[in-house]
């Protein structure tokens, strides 16, 4: 199976509903070959869906002055985060980013972000203050008549640092509940390797870090 249609699939399964991946590479010939069809840059939007939810992928291709290496940028998203207008038709292309990478087979260095959210009536009895890892809302304030400029904190940002080193961040986040419902987490961290292995990578570590979070059984399934 194609990576591209393999990483849509299991991106479905995972109620991961934003992925952004991007990296620099070498122009390749079948990279270039896009960029001289659609000079100065390659973009393209593809929606469809999967098991009657909307998903669309959006990517981007920008090639440096002397043509030597270019800057991708490839992101997935689902469900309420779709656009119902349809894209125009001549940016519905089929070529996909991910699967040239593949075929190119070249070692590259991904940044990637990626966001899931708890379901709102799933909030309480699953990811209430006391199962998350920093409680949220938390009080700064209790009383009606506080002076303090902050009554309560509802997000959060952070990193969480390379084992071993305070120097080097392994990912950072936010962790968001602007409306003490549902419950978002927002992640950023950089991988490097061949484009099959990042992607499932990427998942794989979204997984396992929102279960560190208190969020593993609260994923908005699609």
């Amino acid at each position: 199976m194609a990576l591209d249609k393999r990483f849509r699939k299991n991106l479905a399964k995972s109620g991961i509903y934003d992925v952004s991946l991007s990296c620099d590479c070498r122009l390749t010939p079948a990279l270039e070959s896009l960029f001289q069809a659609n000079e100065p840059g390659w973009f393209s939007i593809n929606v469809y869906s999967i098991n009657r939810v909307r998903h669309m992928v959006r990517e981007m291709m920008l090639v440096n002055p002397d043509r030597t290496e270019a800057t991708l940028s490839i992101q997935y998203v689902a469900g309420e985060r779709v656009p119902e207008t349809k894209p125009p038709k001549n940016l519905t292309k089929s070529a996909s980013l991910l699967d040239i990478l593949e075929r190119e087979e070249q070692a590259l260095f991904f940044s990637i972000r990626t966001e899931i959210e708890s379901y709102k009536e799933e909030t309480e009895s699953v990811v209430g203050s006391d199962a998350m890892v920093f409680p949220l809302p938390s009080d700064v304030s209790v009383s009606e008549d506080s002076q303090s400029p902050i009554d309560q904190i509802r997000g959060i940002r952070g990193v969480k640092f390379q084992k071993g080193s305070r120097d080097e961040v392994a990912y950072s986040f936010l962790l968001d509940r602007p409306e003490n419902e549902e419950v978002s987490l927002s992640l950023m961290f950089d991988l490097s390797g061949a484009p099959e292995a990042v992607v499932d990578q990427s998942l794989s570590m979204t997984d396992e870090i929102a279960s560190k979070f208190g969020l593993v059984r609260a994923y908005r399934r699609l």
